[in-house]
């Protein structure tokens, strides 16, 4: 089995299994901005795991991929395996004939040529893999979050776990068992204009400190709102946990400057170098080490 790692930041945090041989992705860029992709060894006949972090330049990326996986099967791979830590597309999600498919469009691109299965973290609406035209591995972050916040040695009394909307909550509610905490959630309603609000705000304590979380913050309006229901409610820390975050300097300031008095996320999402923030505020977690506990050469 060749890992190919189309991500040298990642490179560090692997640990190899004796079946497994790591590879890297050359990349040439060329003036016009076209991408090609080499592969220095020979993978004919080898099961494939291609592991790649997207970046604020989407797009790129995308096609860079649908590059290596095109590249790899004239190779001659036997199979090959997507590990994307983040799945992109998959809040449109709507059934809708008249609204795009993002995720499920996402999937035909590369079942179509070759994808065997995408092991992904933490998938916006996993309902919506019951349409997928292959198979996904959905890892859920649950035991990784309670591992973390139990190493902080909180006092259970203290703190609480809330939901940032209502979809978050069977997370918030196992996290919060593990810690022998108290959680909540809020329910949120999405404006015509995409602005959110916040209708209701169940099983919050205002005496407590608030870890709010959720599995993704892109452009921030669910945190904000959240966040800002909370505030009118209590003065306590409001800490933000999210798996996913596109992190870019103007949403950590927004998130800092309505309440949030820390942002911990994970590196699922490469963060780009315009992201110059207050690293006080900030904790972002290697999520390589779960990949290797759930074993994804395995998967």
């Amino acid at each position: 089995m060749f890992f190919v790692l189309n991500d040298r930041e990642w490179f560090a945090h692997m640990r190899w299994s004796r079946n497994v041989s790591p590879m890297h992705v050359i990349n040439t860029r060329f003036l016009n901005g076209e991408i090609s992709v080499r592969f220095p060894g020979d993978v004919a006949n080898k099961d494939i795991i291609l592991l790649k972090r997207f970046s604020s330049n989407l797009h790129e990326d995308i096609f860079e991929l649908l590059q290596c996986v095109d590249t790899l099967r004239r190779m001659g791979a036997q199979t090959i395996t997507l590990l994307l830590p983040y799945y992109p597309y998959a809040r449109q999600d709507h059934g809708a004939c008249c609204e795009s498919q993002g995720g499920l469009l996402f999937a035909k691109l590369f079942a179509n040529i070759g994808v065997k299965k995408i092991i992904t973290i933490d998938m916006h609406a996993p309902e919506q893999l019951r349409d997928f035209p292959l198979k996904v591995v959905n890892l859920t972050t649950e035991r990784f979050w309670e591992k973390y916040l139990k190493s902080l040695d909180l006092n259970n009394n203290e703190i609480q776990i809330v939901a940032a909307d209502k979809s978050a909550t069977t997370r918030a509610q196992q996290i919060a068992s593990v810690l022998d905490c108290s959680w909540g959630y809020a329910n949120k309603q999405r404006e015509a204009n995409g602005e959110v609000q916040i209708t209701e705000v169940v099983g919050f304590c205002p005496e407590k400190r608030t870890f709010l979380v959720d599995d993704l913050i892109d452009t921030g309006r669910t945190m904000v709102a959240t966040t800002q229901a909370l505030r009118t409610l209590s003065a306590q820390p409001i800490v933000a946990c999210a798996t996913h975050c596109h992190l870019s300097e103007a949403l950590f300031n927004n998130l800092i400057s309505i309440g949030i008095s820390q942002l911990i996320t994970t590196d699922t999402i490469k963060r780009g170098v315009s992201a110059q923030v207050s690293e006080g505020n900030l904790t972002v977690l290697d999520i390589s080490s779960m990949l290797f506990e759930n074993d994804v050469f395995a998967l």
